[in-house]
C-alpha cells in the first residue's frame, strides 16, 4: 500500500513538473525583460491585460502550443493595465490591451495585436516571430470592435498624412485590420 502511494505520488510529481516546464516564465518588469532578451538573444512578447491572461483570451487561456513557444523562444512580459505601473506601460505602448512582439532589443516591433486574441492566432504570431530576425515592418492586428471604435481618429490621421506626405501612413481597413507600416 505504501509503495503504491509512493508510486502514485511520483507519477503525479512527474506530470506536474512536465506541465510546469511548458509554462513561460513571466516577467513583470519590462526594463529587466529587455536586458534578459538582449543577453539571451530572444525576442520579447509583451502581454498587456486588464485582469489577467484569461481576460485577454476571452477565458480560453493562451494554449499549450503558445506556452511552449513562449517558454522556448521568448522573454515573456505580462503587464496588468489595472495597476499604476501597468497603466503607464500600456500608455507607452499605446495599447489598452493586447500583445506586442518585438526583437531582442525592444527597439523594433514585429507585431501589435490590439484587443483580445484567440489561442490559434496567438500561436501563429509567436511561431512567425520566434526566430531572431531583422524586423523591417510592423504587423498590425486588432479586434473588429476596436477597429470601428478608433476609425474617426485614424481617418483624420490618414487625411493629414495624405495631405502632408502624399500618402497614408496608416494601414487601410480591409477585412481584419492587418497591415504593415515601414520599409520593405
Amino acid at each position: 500500500m505504501f509503495t503504491t502511494s509512493l508510486a502514485a505520488a511520483a507519477v503525479v510529481g512527474v506530470i506536474a513538473s512536465s506541465s510546469l516546464s511548458t509554462q513561460p516564465e513571466w516577467a513583470t518588469n519590462y526594463a529587466a525583460a529587455l536586458a534578459q532578451a538582449a543577453e539571451l538573444r530572444k525576442p520579447v512578447a509583451v502581454f498587456i491585460t486588464n485582469g489577467g491572461l484569461a481576460h485577454l483570451t476571452n477565458g480560453e487561456g493562451i494554449g499549450s502550443d503558445a506556452s511552449k513557444t513562449l517558454r522556448n523562444h521568448y522573454v515573456s512580459v505580462q503587464i496588468d493595465a489595472n495597476t499604476e505601473d501597468g497603466k503607464k506601460m500600456a500608455e507607452a505602448f499605446r495599447v489598452q490591451e493586447g500583445v506586442i512582439i518585438s526583437d531582442q532589443s525592444g527597439g523594433q516591433i514585429a507585431l501589435r495585436h490590439e484587443g483580445t486574441v484567440n489561442p490559434t492566432d496567438l500561436t501563429g504570431y509567436l511561431t512567425k516571430y520566434s526566430a531572431p530576425q531583422t524586423i523591417t515592418t510592423t504587423e498590425y492586428r486588432t479586434t473588429i470592435a476596436q477597429r470601428f471604435e478608433n476609425r474617426p481618429v485614424l481617418n483624420a490621421v490618414q487625411n493629414f498624412n495624405t495631405a502632408v506626405f502624399g500618402q497614408s501612413l496608416v494601414p487601410s481597413f480591409g477585412g481584419y485590420y492587418g497591415g504593415s507600416i515601414g520599409g520593405s
